[in-house]
C-alpha cells in the first residue's frame, strides 16, 4: 500500500509501541505521506517527520529517560512545570512544520472552551509541548487566548485529519480497561474512568470516520494490547521501554504483511 495517511495515537509510554511499528515500516520501504498525531504519537511522529529513523527516535527517547524530564511544581497547576520538556523540545523540534520533511498534524484542546485545536503550522516544539501536556500532570500550554492540554482523553485517534480519499494506518495503544474486584482504590477507579473515556472517543471517531469517508480495503487499524504497562509510569527500565518498543514492532509484522 502506497501514498497512506499514519495516525498515530495516544497512549503515554506506550506510545512507546509507535516506534516498532515504524521500524517495521522502514523494513518495507513504506513512507507515510503525512502523519497525524495525538499525544505521544505527536511526539514520535514529529521526530519521524523531522527525518529520524526508528532507531533513532528509540536512541534519543531511551537516552533522555522520562525520570530526566521530571521536574515538580508546588501543584496549582500541574504536578509538573514542563520546564525540562520544553528544553528538550526546542532542542530537538524547533522547527517550522513547513521545514519537516513529512507533513505533521497534531491536536490539542483548549482547556476554556473544550474545543479540540489542530495543530500544522509555526514552531514544532510548541505544538508538541502542547499535546503531549496530560491534564493535571504537565502545565498547559498558553497559545493566543488559547490554554492547550493533550487531546488524548477526547481524540486519541484523530481521523478527521486525514486527507479525503486517502489510504489509512491508524495505530491505537490507548488502554484497554483495567479488571476491577467490587471494592477498586480511589486511584483504580480514577483510572479506569480516564480509560473508559478514552477507549469510547476513539471507538467513536473511528466508526465515524470509517462510515463516511473510506473504502474498507483503504483502512488498517492496528491495536496494540498493551494491557500490562501502565500508560502513566514514567520511571521504568531500559528493557521495559524496549519490551514495549519490540511489541510495537513485532505485532506490525504480524498484522501488517499485506500492507503494501
Amino acid at each position: 500500500m502506497k501514498n497512506f495517511s499514519l495516525i498515530l495515537g495516544s497512549g503515554g509510554v506506550k506510545g512507546l509501541a509507535h516506534i516498532g511499528v515504524l521500524r517495521y515500516l522502514e523494513e518495507i520501504n513504506l513512507k507515510p505521506e503525512v502523519i497525524i498525531g495525538s499525544s505521544a504519537g505527536s511526539l514520535i511522529g514529529a521526530l519521524k517527520a523531522k527525518g529520524l529513523d526508528s532507531r533513532e527516535i528509540q536512541e534519543l527517547l531511551l537516552t533522555s529517560r522520562s525520570l530526566k524530564l521530571l521536574d515538580f511544581s508546588n501543584f496549582k497547576e500541574s504536578i509538573m512545570h514542563g520546564k525540562k520538556i520544553n528544553a528538550f523540545l526546542e532542542k530537538h523540534l524547533n522547527l517550522d512544520f513547513d521545514e519537516l520533511k513529512i507533513p505533521l498534524i497534531v491536536n490539542a484542546v483548549d482547556l476554556k472552551t473544550g474545543k479540540e485545536v489542530k495543530l500544522n503550522k509555526g514552531l514544532v516544539c510548541e505544538a508538541i509541548r502542547a499535546s503531549i501536556s496530560i491534564p493535571g500532570v504537565v502545565k498547559p500550554v498558553k497559545r493566543d487566548d488559547m490554554l492547550l492540554v493533550d487531546a488524548g482523553f477526547t481524540d486519541p485517534l484523530p481521523f478527521q485529519y486525514v486527507p479525503r480519499s486517502k489510504k489509512v494506518l491508524a495505530v491505537d495503544v490507548s488502554s484497554s480497561l483495567l479488571k476491577l474486584d467490587d471494592n477498586p482504590s480511589i486511584i483504580a477507579i480514577l483510572r479506569q474512568s480516564f480509560y473508559i473515556t478514552q477507549n469510547n472517543a476513539a471507538t467513536r471517531t473511528k466508526k465515524l470516520y470509517f462510515s463516511s469517508n473510506l473504502a474498507p480495503e483503504n483502512f488498517k487499524y492496528l491495536k496494540l494490547d498493551l494491557s500490562k504497562h501502565d500508560m502513566l509510569n514514567f520511571i521504568q527500565k531500559d528493557e521495559d521501554y524496549k519490551q514495549i518498543i519490540s511489541y510495537g514492532y513485532e505485532t506490525a509484522k504480524k498484522e501488517l504483511k499485506s500492507f503494501k
